[in-house]
């Protein structure tokens, strides 16, 4: 076993027990809050001791005491590893950078998911007059329902070639039914989405899926994530009964997606002008002695 692997810092959260150790240095200077022991002027706290577990002998708080006990060696082995030089060890070093960086990674995702909740909060605001005239100038598509056969991959060779196929007379099922190990003998398909109602068809298709008519294909549709797309319209019906007060809580759920995806563009966009960025090369690989 490596003999940083169980520093104090690295361990989990413990509920409030009694103070120090009575063998423990009287304090100089006031004690940070929460600590409850002070090893050379080191603190130990609460949130780096582990849960006391049940299954020791002892009461809970002898149970808790040992933990702190613990702790308190293995800080005072740690300062003295330190005074040794033995923190150079390229070992612990690189397990520390992992934790270091997984730390930074945390705090970085949690203080911009905290930016954009500011910086979107306004985006929730769509009124019912908004959602109306975004019904009206849509009711056509919104009224319409789609059935749709899609082959989808994650590579723009692969999906130009499938692509090539179709255009030379190879049916569309046929093309699709080659990406699937075994193709399904019942009456639905993995390429067949069903029926797509307007709040269901992928934002990459809808300038093209409602210009189809009934047998044709689309051209390569691009989305995140490198996603391609074909589609093949296969039916499409109208449901009249579909008014804005049926889609009323759609459409709003919508409008309000689209807004905060624009005052999330919005806030990057502003950060990134006044912001000095430099990309950097990636570190070389470590080179790998030969073997003799």
């Amino acid at each position: 076993m490596k003999p940083h692997a169980n520093f104090p810092w690295f361990l989990a959260a413990l509920g409030a027990i009694a103070c120090g150790s009575p063998d423990a240095t009287p304090e100089a200077t006031p004690s940070p809050v929460g600590a409850l022991a002070m090893v050379n002027d080191v603190p130990i706290t609460q949130d780096q001791l582990p849960p006391p577990v049940a299954a020791h002998a002892g009461t809970a708080a002898e149970r808790a005491r040992q933990a702190l006990e613990a702790a308190i060696d293995e800080e005072l082995a740690a300062q003295q590893a330190r005074a040794l030089g033995l923190e150079a060890n390229p070992d612990f070093q690189a397990e520390l950078r992992a934790k270091k960086a997984a730390v930074e990674a945390f705090e970085r995702k949690g203080l911009a998911d905290l930016y954009y909740l500011q910086a979107t909060r306004d985006a929730g605001n769509v009124g019912d007059d908004e959602a109306s005239a975004w019904f009206d100038a849509n009711a056509t598509h919104i009224r319409t329902q789609l059935h749709v056969w899609q082959i989808l991959v994650r590579d723009e060779t692969t999906i130009r070639a499938l692509g090539a196929e179709i255009d030379a007379g190879t049916p569309f099922e046929q093309v699709a039914a080659h990406r699937f190990e075994g193709v399904p003998t019942g009456d639905t398909t993995p390429w067949d989405t069903g029926w797509l109602r307007w709040n269901q068809v992928p934002e990459p298709w809808r300038e093209v899926v409602y210009d189809l008519e009934p047998g044709m294909t689309s051209h390569i549709l691009m989305g995140p994530n490198k996603r391609y797309w074909l589609i093949k319209l296969i039916e499409r019906k109208e449901d009249p009964t579909i008014t804005f007060e049926t889609e009323k809580d759609s459409i709003i759920a919508v409008l309000r997606e689209q807004s905060s995806e624009r005052a999330h563009k919005k806030a990057d966009k502003e950060l990134r002008a006044n912001a000095r960025i430099t990309y950097l090369p990636p570190p070389a690989a470590p080179t790998v002695p030969a073997e003799e």
